[in-house]
C-alpha cells in the first residue's frame, strides 16, 4: 500500500481485525504512524515537505512537482516517458486537478495536526503494536527515504512480525515491485536483504524546494 493507502488499509484492517489474515505495510509509507514533529522527518525529504504546507500551491497546482519532480526522484531507475505521461494523466488539468497530490503530503501527521488524521494513525499505530497473533510484514526499502529514523525503527517492535528489505528508495512498485510482492510470509522471521543495484547506492535528495521553478504551461 501507498501512503494514503497504507492509512485507508490500516483503518479498515483495525476494524475488521477478527478477519484479518495478516497485514503488510513498510517503505511507502509516512503515515506508518503519527511523527512526532519534523525532526523525526528525514534530512532528505523534510525541506520540500515543509514547504509543501506553507506554499505548495504554485509548486503543486501550477508546476505539477508531486508528478514531475518527486516522483522520478524517488525511484531507483529513470523513469520513461511513457511512465511519466500515465502518472502525469490524472494531473494534466492544472490547478483543480492536480489538488490530491496537494492534500496529500499536507495531510501526513506530524507535530499533531492535521489532529484528524493524527488520531487517526496513532489509533491504528497503537493497534498494531498491541496486536500480537496477528502476522506483520514489514517491507523496508535500501536506499530508501521517507520510511526511516525513528517511524520505521518503531514499526519493527510491533509483535509477530517479519521484514524484508528490497532495493528501493520510495515508490518500490516501481523499483522492487516483484520482490516486495513474493516476501517470506508474515511471522516467519526476517527475510533477507536484497542487494541494492550498484547504480544507486546513494540515498537521493528530494529536488530541493528552493530551486523548483514554474515551468511554462501550453
Amino acid at each position: 500500500m501507498t501512503a494514503t493507502g497504507t492509512a485507508d488499509g490500516q483503518i479498515a484492517a483495525r476494524r475488521r481485525a477478527s478477519d484479518l489474515p495478516g497485514t503488510i505495510g513498510g517503505n511507502h509509507s509516512a503515515r506508518a504512524r503519527a511523527l512526532a514533529g519534523w525532526d523525526e522527518w528525514p534530512e532528505n525529504s523534510q525541506p520540500v515537505f515543509q514547504r509543501l504546507r506553507s506554499a505548495g500551491e504554485e509548486l503543486i497546482l501550477d508546476c505539477n512537482v508531486f508528478v514531475e519532480r518527486i516522483l522520478p526522484a524517488s525511484v531507483l531507475w529513470p523513469l520513461t516517458e511513457q511512465q511519466i505521461g500515465e502518472y502525469s494523466r490524472p494531473f494534466a488539468v492544472l490547478r483543480e486537478g492536480r489538488l490530491p497530490t496537494l492534500v496529500w503530503p499536507r495531510q501526513i501527521p506530524t507535530g499533531g495536526q492535521p489532529a484528524d488524521v493524527h488520531q487517526v494513525c496513532a489509533a491504528y499505530a497503537a493497534w498494531l503494536a498491541s496486536a500480537p497473533g496477528l502476522p506483520k510484514l514489514l517491507v523496508s526499502a535500501e536506499p530508501g527515504s521517507i520510511f526511516a529514523g525513528p517511524v520505521q525503527e518503531s514499526c519493527r517492535t510491533w509483535p509477530d512480525q517479519a521484514e524484508v528489505t528490497v532495493p528501493g528508495i520510495h515508490f518500490i512498485q516501481e523499483d522492487s515491485g516483484p520482490r516486495s510482492a513474493r516476501p517470506s510470509a508474515p511471522g516467519s522471521g526476517s527475510a533477507p536483504t536484497v542487494p541494492v543495484p550498484a547504480a544507486r547506492q546513494d540515498r537521493r535528495p528530494l529536488p530541493p524546494a528552493q530551486r523548483i521553478t514554474r515551468r511554462d504551461q501550453s
